[in-house]
Formats: structure tokens, sequence, C-alpha cells
């Protein structure tokens, strides 16, 4: 046994969380204010590090392997804060939440696609509390309903 620190908790073989993981990988683990761990497990494909809780339940996960590095975040809630701007690049962004998504701001809200834009939902309501709202279109403008009522 080797030690990162005077905090070495133990070096063991590690559950297997899974298929990408070998069994009885080594790990390594370095006991942390709140009985938390950081956990390291190696393997021959794949590394991991992980934050553990004092159930022994993961809580932030890094999978590391050759080609890449990911992040999982397993905790119940995640917030993200900063005093600057935040950024997210990457090639394609999936949102979902289970029970609802907000997007609120204090200030002006953009959306510019180089593509289509589509929105589809059960119901749908467009509101300006205070102004107008301008449709623009450089060709055609299609309204569909079943009946469609101007000024009720």
């Amino acid at each position: 046994m080797y030690s990162l620190d005077s905090r070495l908790v133990s070096t063991e073989s590690a559950p297997v969380p899974d298929s990408d993981e070998q069994p009885d990988a080594p790990s390594e683990s370095v006991g942390l204010i709140g009985r938390r761990q950081l956990r390291i497990t190696r393997g021959n494909d794949l590394d991991t590090v992980e934050l553990v809780d004092a159930r022994g339940r993961a809580t932030i996960e890094l999978r590391i392997t050759g080609a890449d590095v990911k992040v999982v975040v397993l905790a119940a809630d995640l917030a993200i804060r900063t005093t600057g701007a935040l950024s997210i690049d990457a090639a394609r962004i999936d949102l979902r939440g289970r029970d609802g998504v907000a997007v609120t701001s204090g200030g002006d809200v953009s959306i510019d696609a180089a593509g289509a834009t589509s929105v589809t939902a059960q119901s749908q309501a467009l509101t300006a509390t205070r102004g107008g709202i301008d449709l623009t279109a450089s060709d055609d403008v299609t309204l569909e309903g079943e009946r469609i009522r101007l000024n009720p």
C-alpha cells in the first residue's frame, strides 16, 4: 500500500459500477471532511476518480480513458454559480427536465439558429407584457388553425 498523504483510508478492490471497468480493479481511498472519500480506481482501459458521500455513494465521478474524460454528477441537486459569464460549447446540447424547464433572465433573451427553429407543445402562449409583437418573414407567412380569432 502506498499513500497519497496521511489521510489514506484504504487500498482495496472496488465494486464495479458499470461494464466499462475491469473487475477487481485496484482502488485507493483518501478520507475527506464530513466522512466523504476521494476514491481512485485504476483499470486497463478506464480509470475513475469518485467523490463518495458518507453512505458510500458516488456523487461526482471522473471517467478517464485514453480517448477522453467524462464528468458525471450523481448528486440530487447541482448549482453552478459564477460572477462572470458562463459559456458552454459542444457539438450538440440536449436539455431535459423530467418535471419542467424554466429559463429566466433579468435582461433580454436571444435565440439565433443557423438552421430552422421548431417549438412544439400541447398548447402555447406568446405574451408581450409591455409593447408589441413583431413577426417578420422574408417569404410567406402561413397561419393555420381551426378558428383564427383577431381581436376577440
